[in-house]
């Protein structure tokens, strides 16, 4: 632990006051909101001291608001939905095939609608459920990745039908919405994608841009 420490320690502030995906989004002048359920656990940008305090929190809604700003033709380029605690999965809050249909009806919802046809939607989940995972995570920093989780790519623009082998990790995710809207890198694990595509990794290093192959086709799509 303590050879990993000296690697990989920085000091970090108690109180969180960083930059943000939503940030870089506002100084793009790409929309963005957050539709949040009741669902405390994944409310992350209470922790941010910025937005709690200034006019971003405006653009924390709740998932309500989610269907109905479907229903109008008004998301945003950029969206969040967040499920009620009730129907996340986790089997101490409710039945898992609660969460599933949930899951289930707010994708069809979105397929049905006029704004399908501009959309990727990402799905998956915050941790991996304690399930024993066979392959070691990488360790690329003090953290290192995890045990894997499922993502589940869904939109008129990816692959069909492929099942990835990539290695792939939340801030991917990250990583596909920068390309998309031409944004800087807002983490480390960004940058060592980059670095890593330039030393020969290729694509397949941490991002979805190669599994998906939409980037160009969506990018016309949306005129930028």
């Amino acid at each position: 632990i303590w050879e990993l420490q000296n690697k990989y320690w920085y000091l970090r502030r108690a109180c969180t006051d960083i930059d943000t995906l939503p940030d870089l989004l506002e100084r793009a002048g790409v929309s963005w909101r957050y539709y949040l359920g009741d669902n405390d656990y994944i409310n992350t940008l209470a922790l941010i001291e910025h937005i709690v305090f200034g006019p971003m929190i405006d653009k924390v809604e709740t998932d309500d608001d989610f269907f109905t700003d479907l229903a109008n033709g008004d998301l945003p380029a950029v969206s969040w939905l967040i499920p009620d605690v009730g129907v996340s999965e986790h089997p101490a809050a409710a039945s898992m095939c609660e969460g599933e249909n949930w899951t289930v009806e707010t994708l069809n919802a979105i397929m049905r609608s006029p704004e399908w046809r501009n959309t990727a939607v990402v799905v998956t989940w915050d941790d991996f459920g304690g399930f024993y995972d066979h392959v070691p995570p990488p360790h690329v920093d003090l953290y290192g990745f995890g045990p894997r989780v499922p993502m589940l790519l869904i939109s008129p623009w990816a692959k069909q039908g492929h099942i990835s082998s990539d290695t792939l990790e939340f801030s991917s995710v990250l990583k596909m919405i920068e390309t998309i809207w031409d944004l800087p890198s807002l983490t480390v694990r960004e940058n060592l994608y980059i670095a890593a595509r330039h030393n020969g990794g290729g694509a397949s290093a941490w991002t979805v841009e190669r599994v998906l192959d939409f980037f160009p086709r969506l990018k016309d799509r949306l005129g930028n």
